[in-house]
């Protein structure tokens, strides 16, 4: 996003998502991420696949117990090719004393009866629109971004004290974003388990179709996508299973084996053979 931060910029809500990913990863990957509408990317959720993962869930440590395979962890680095975030980086700096003139200055507005250092994210959604240069529009954006997806808030509000980060548009990308999202992640994993949630969505699901291969069928000749979110879109499945209770979900988990993880990364690495997306090196 380098350039003249006076530049006008039209505003598509539908991609925030994309147009954040880009600015994070300020390169040719997030880049060429395909334009999805929203409506494109309501991913399948059974929340009872959910609930029996998150049986096993150790919350002092985020590990996974499972019977028959034994303990096993969704890694920042899995995270990171679920989600195309990069894990690493700076840490992201905040300040709790911005004054109202800092404020102004960085979103070119004030939120009105504003009593916290938080702003609603109603707010951000409604006024993100009148941003019309890049200067006040990416640091709009980039709130908006953080308080729906990296770091949501249960009061569906967003702390300014992120805009600490954001004053150089420049230097976004180097901030350990990612991060933050992992951390957030495993949080909520551990409210859910303790059932101080009633629903969680995102990298889990897509965690178990890919490494444990339950969850709907999709097409196997879409390539080697990354983030590999996107090889879960509607347009891309063959169907998607009947909705489980929970006692079945959990008998599938305890009935796991190594063996079975072993052989869905064979016919993975099968597939993307012939694809010729990669080279054998004796896997």
């Amino acid at each position: 996003m380098e350039g003249n931060q006076g530049a006008s910029l039209p505003w598509n809500l539908g991609l925030l998502r994309v147009f954040s990913i880009s600015i994070l990863n300020c390169g040719d990957q997030g880049a060429s991420l395909p334009r999805y509408e929203w409506k494109d990317t309501h991913e399948y959720k059974d929340l009872q696949l959910l609930l029996a993962l998150l049986e096993q869930f150790w919350d002092t440590t985020s590990i996974f117990h499972f019977p028959s395979i034994g303990e096993v962890i969704l890694t920042p680095y899995d995270f990171s090719v679920i989600t195309g975030l990069r894990l690493g980086s700076e840490r992201i700096k905040v300040n709790d004393f911005l004054t109202s003139k800092e404020i102004k200055k960085l979103l070119g507005m004030m939120p009105l009866k504003r009593k916290t250092k938080n702003v609603s994210l109603m707010w951000l959604y409604k006024n993100i629109e009148n941003c019309k240069i890049v200067a006040t529009g990416t640091p709009m954006s980039m709130l908006l971004f953080i308080g729906t997806f990296l770091c949501l808030d249960l009061g569906s509000t967003m702390s300014l004290r992120y805009l600490w980060s954001l004053k150089d548009i420049d230097q976004i990308k180097n901030y350990d974003w990612g991060g933050l999202d992992y951390a957030t992640l495993l949080h909520f994993m551990t409210q859910f388990s303790r059932r101080s949630l009633s629903s969680l969505g995102g990298a889990p699901f897509v965690w178990m179709y890919e490494y444990f291969g339950v969850g709907p069928q999709v097409l196997e000749d879409v390539g080697d996508m990354f983030p590999r979110f996107l090889h879960w879109l509607p347009k891309y499945r063959l169907s998607v299973p009947s909705k489980s209770s929970l006692q079945v979900w959990c008998m599938v988990i305890d009935n796991l084996t190594v063996a079975d993880v072993l052989k869905l990364l064979h016919h993975k690495v099968h597939v993307l053979l012939q694809l010729d997306l990669i080279s054998y090196h004796g896997v």
